[in-house]
């Protein structure tokens, strides 16, 4: 039993240590590129789509609002996402 609960502790360790440090393309975001503003979630964080028709749906009509991958956006937004997707 002690060693299933070391080798657990292990992988949990591996885990944290390889956090993610890019972002895919297979992610899309709602960006205004005019005020190079990101729709937020109510909690504060950037709210990810799994593909381009659901991020497009969130998108306000007669705006500067588009879905984009994720990969698109400036850098500085690449930087704040992985920060979200890796925080405790």
């Amino acid at each position: 039993m002690e060693y299933v609960r070391e080798v657990m502790v292990t992988i949990l360790i591996k885990f944290k240590i390889n956090k993610m440090k890019q972002l895919f393309e297979t992610n899309y975001v709602v960006y205004d590129k005019l005020e190079d503003e990101i729709l937020l979630l109510n909690n504060g964080d950037v709210a990810i789509y799994g593909n381009k028709e659901e991020a497009d749906a969130d998108c306000l009509p007669n705006s500067n609002e588009e879905a984009i991958k994720c990969t698109d956006l400036p850098l500085h937004w690449h930087k704040e996402i992985i920060k979200q997707i890796n925080k405790d």
